[in-house]
């Protein structure tokens, strides 16, 4: 059963970024490999790293948390998350306008980090 949550990507006036989420799901995302659609992003030398990805390029969680380094938004976009050796997603994440994180899983852990350290999130009927 897949679960969709939505939280405040803003907590205590402190951004939550794409680094820190990954991070925070810890061994749930480990060894994914993840494919980004990324249209919007905080200026940096992270929108070099990120324009230059190929949309059918897939790359490592470790990547994708060295290229959004704290401070880095994802404005607009999303992930698409592949168990290592797996040709199907198992979570799907969504940038909304730097102020919202959308998150897709079928993994009870996800959801239980994501309700841990979000207590306010809310789950979406649809994605």
């Amino acid at each position: 059963m897949s679960r969709f949550l939505s939280f405040w990507a803003w907590k205590d006036r402190h951004y939550v970024g794409l680094a820190e989420l990954l991070a925070s799901l810890g061994s749930a995302v480990e060894g994914h490999l993840w494919r980004v659609i990324a249209e919007e992003w905080s200026a940096s030398s992270t929108g070099e790293a990120i324009a230059s990805l190929d949309e059918d390029q897939l790359v490592s969680t470790a990547h994708l948390i060295n290229l959004f380094p704290d401070g880095s938004q994802l404005i607009w976009g999303g992930l698409v998350g592949y168990p290592q050796g797996s040709p199907t997603a198992d979570i799907k994440i969504r940038a909304f306008d730097s102020t919202s994180w959308d998150v897709q899983s079928n993994d009870p852990d996800v959801w239980e980090t994501i309700l841990r350290l979000h207590p306010s999130a809310q789950d979406l009927t649809e994605w």
